[in-house]
């Protein structure tokens, strides 16, 4: 027995059975989850898959702990062009290696000497204990400069960039879709009885019919008897 009540947001839930409560409330749930994760998803793609692509910043995953505790192992730090005459020292910035490998880091500028070909630099991580073992120099109109970090995200890019999920993933979310349209087709949908305003007047559907009078076809004589 489900009991509703008219009240400002509309027609309310009372008193329900338990399974029926709980039911809905997993329906509630897992709806929100979901447009929770797809709303996730879109920002992952534009923010992190797409938004590079323009040139107005760009994301890279901290795979070390030597900048610690201003970004950690796993953050994915943002970076954005600075103009190199603007270049001064205690920025972080984000520039190749001049050593053999050429890896990318992300180090505090502790030194730097402006010459006709660029800027030299001497960096350091802040969780170092000395300075990188390198002079670098940049050319260029623009260094990238580290703007803030996004705690743990780069754990979450490698999940999804990990192997099984990417071969099952499209079938995981092909199934989780069928799941929501099945849901959402056979969903029960309890409607309330319509209500009466006071003092409305309702009228029996007969009344709206003209009067009939039904005619006997059994007899044609008169009252009480026939005529021979």
């Amino acid at each position: 027995m489900v009991t509703y009540r008219r009240g400002t947001r509309g027609w309310g839930l009372l008193s329900a059975p338990l399974p029926v409560l709980l039911l809905q409330g997993a329906r509630r749930t897992g709806r929100y989850l979901m447009w929770l994760g797809l709303g996730v998803s879109v920002l992952l793609l534009l923010g992190v898959g797409l938004g590079p692509h323009t040139g107005r910043y760009q994301t890279l995953t901290v795979l070390s702990g030597s900048m610690g505790p201003t970004f950690n192992t796993g953050d994915v730090v943002v970076a954005t062009p600075e103009p190199l005459d603007r270049l001064a020292v205690g920025q972080v910035i984000v520039y190749t290696e001049p050593i053999a490998g050429h890896a990318t880091v992300s180090h505090r500028v502790v030194w730097l000497k402006r010459d006709g070909a660029g800027v030299l630099i001497h960096t350091r991580g802040d969780a170092n204990p000395a300075e990188d073992p390198w002079t670098a120099r940049l050319s260029g109109p623009t260094v990238w400069q580290v703007r803030f970090p996004v705690p743990r995200l780069g754990y979450l890019l490698n999940w999804l960039q990990h192997l099984p999920l990417r071969l099952f993933g499209p079938y995981l979310i092909g199934a989780v879709g069928a799941v929501w349209l099945v849901v959402r087709i056979w969903r029960p949908t309890r409607r309330p009885a319509a209500r009466t305003r006071p003092g409305a007047r309702v009228q029996s559907p007969a009344a709206d019919q003209p009067d009939q009078r039904v005619t006997s076809t059994a007899s044609t004589g008169p009252p009480g008897g026939s005529d021979r």
